[in-house]
């Protein structure tokens, strides 16, 4: 860990009381993904982002405190907006087409941002999605037309971006916004204490944890599989899994109060709640960890792919295995029948054949 890391973790100590989930939670996340990566990623990570993740975990602050309208790209809006009932995006599924997920919300920005650094030859080699019903030029055309491209600037700034929103997948609360305004206007009582919801869940929970609550396995690394599906259908798939969690939250309150927009909660509620707040803080560190480890894959393969190096993703030898194996059958059963016929003196006399044929024209002119 860098100078700038421990100066962070010193920080968060110092001045604990001023963070929120963008900035304590996502210094949390990413102190677990840096733990599931091995040193060799590690560095390497550092080489993409300019620095290590930890030390990032306060850019969302720093951009939207310069700019607050780009505060609406870490949350999913959608028109309609979705309810519980209805479920997320149109009919269960989410596609990045302006309707189902706005153009510049959380699972468009995920998605086009990975995209926008995976190799194009790589991406060829996942099966084929239709979540992206826009032309991502577009989207780049208008991301440069608006304020976002003030702040991301270089490289690097859209890959830190990249990292935050990636936590931010894991706030269930950024994915309805719903009557409450992502929990904004719905009022809690804990112990006497009232707050918003989303307040309780951004700064509050990450509070009641220690920095060595949360540790990555690096041994888990060697049980990860690369991306078997299109990067934008498993983050629509993440997306999906936190809006389900979105809409446990209102259940159990709805369940505590009278529906309305106070709810006391109780002291069960609250163990549940720091229950999920930790899996999911796992969950996002161990899955930060897995896309920078897939871009830095895209990255490898891009490099060899200049040097006319023929690399292949992992996820494409199982398939390029079966089709090989497809053709290298009825080669091999036509060789051994070959083989037996030469052996058994019926194989045809090919030089020979070759030979009689050209011979007859000759012949043919002669008559």
């Amino acid at each position: 860990m860098s100078w700038r890391s421990w100066w962070t973790v010193v920080s968060l100590l110092t001045f604990h009381q001023t963070f929120a989930w963008s900035g304590e939670g996502h210094f949390q996340i990413a102190l677990v993904a840096e733990g599931y990566l091995r040193e060799k990623l590690r560095k390497k990570v550092r080489g993409l982002l300019k620095g290590d993740l930890v030390d990032f975990a306060h850019y969302e602050e720093k951009i939207t405190a310069k700019l607050p309208e780009t505060g609406s790209c870490h949350f999913h809006h959608q028109t309609p907006e979705w309810t519980c009932d209805g479920g997320i995006g149109r009919q269960g599924k989410v596609h990045c087409d302006g309707s189902e997920a706005g153009y510049f919300s959380l699972l468009c920005g995920v998605s086009l941002t990975f995209q926008k650094f995976a190799h194009d030859a790589l991406m060829q080699e996942y099966p084929k999605s239709d979540y992206f019903r826009m032309r991502i030029s577009d989207y780049w055309g208008n991301f440069e037309g608006a304020k976002y491209a003030e702040m991301l600037k270089t490289p690097e700034d859209e890959l830190r971006w990249l990292a935050i929103f990636i936590g931010d997948m894991h706030q269930p609360l950024h994915w309805l916004r719903g009557d409450f305004e992502y929990g904004r206007n719905m009022t809690i009582v804990v112990k006497g204490q009232e707050y918003s919801l989303f307040e309780y869940w951004e700064r509050e929970l990450p509070q009641l944890f220690k920095l060595n609550d949360f540790h990555g396995d690096p041994r888990m690394y060697k049980k990860w599989h690369h991306f078997k599906e299109h990067p934008a259908q498993i983050f629509s798939t993440w997306g999906i899994e936190q809006s389900s969690k979105a809409c446990d939250i209102y259940a159990n309150l709805k369940g505590l109060g009278s529906g309305g927009s106070r709810v006391e909660v109780d002291t069960k509620t609250i163990l549940q709640w720091r229950k999920d707040y930790e899996a999911l803080v796992l969950q996002a560190g161990e899955r930060l960890a897995q896309v920078m480890s897939e871009l830095l894959t895209h990255r490898k393969h891009e490099a060899g792919h200049k040097h006319g190096r023929g690399l292949h993703h992992p996820h494409s030898s199982a398939k390029h295995l079966v089709t090989n194996t497809l053709l290298a059958i009825p080669t091999v059963l036509l060789w051994l029948v070959g083989l037996h016929w030469h052996y058994q003196g019926k194989m045809p006399n090919v030089f020979n054949l070759f030979r009689n044929v050209s011979a007859a024209p000759q012949e043919h002119r002669k008559e």
